[in-house]
């Protein structure tokens, strides 16, 4: 039998300390993200999201919203299966904001190799005000963010071990973070830069 090798009490800490944080934030984001009603620019989404077709909403999200339509069609996915209301709407963009957290903290614990540091990471951005906002809103963002960190991460991880499968993934990412907001193709041009 081979011997039972009994947890590091700083591994365990470090794991419920993470837990913790990512059910606070978890916690935040869902905690009533329903209400209150649809504002103005959520509406916009509901009109986009309303169309008929699939070519529509692409159609609206691109020459009314002046966006890409991949949020928009994420967002028709939702509220083709459940229904349209705010919490339908919003409810991709909690998806993301939750996801946002895990990325957080394996990227900091990539960029500063800590985990106290990768902890205290995870934890502002669980109780970041305007992180909860952006994952209870019928709007781009939270996808946007969540794409963003991701793509930064598999950035390093191109850099680190310079491999098909991870330039793959960080191109479609990266790819994909540009398509689900036009606004954040700026940060193609910092790992340019980086890698330069």
């Amino acid at each position: 039998m081979c011997p039972v090798i009994p947890d590091k009490p700083g591994n365990t800490r470090a794991a419920w300390a993470l837990l913790a944080c990512l059910c606070v934030g978890t916690f935040l984001r869902i905690h009533n993200f329903w209400l209150p009603n649809l504002w103005l620019d959520e509406y916009g989404t509901w009109w986009v999201v309303s169309a008929s077709t699939w070519t529509e909403v692409a159609e609206r999200a691109i020459n009314v919203q002046g966006q890409s339509p991949f949020y928009f069609l994420i967002v028709k996915f939702f509220t083709r299966l459940f229904g349209e209301g705010s919490f339908q709407l919003r409810l991709p963009s909690v998806i993301f904001g939750i996801l946002t957290l895990f990325v957080a903290f394996r990227l900091a614990l990539q960029i500063f190799r800590d985990e106290n540091v990768a902890l205290v990471s995870v934890a502002v951005f669980s109780i970041t005000e305007q992180l909860i906002w952006f994952s209870q809103n019928a709007r781009p963002y939270a996808l946007a963010l969540f794409l963003t960190l991701l793509s930064f991460l598999l950035f390093l991880h191109f850099l680190q071990f310079r491999r098909m499968c991870n330039s793959l993934l960080y191109a479609l990412t990266t790819a994909m973070l540009i398509y689900a907001h036009f606004l954040f193709g700026f940060v193609l041009l910092f790992h340019i830069v980086f890698a330069a």
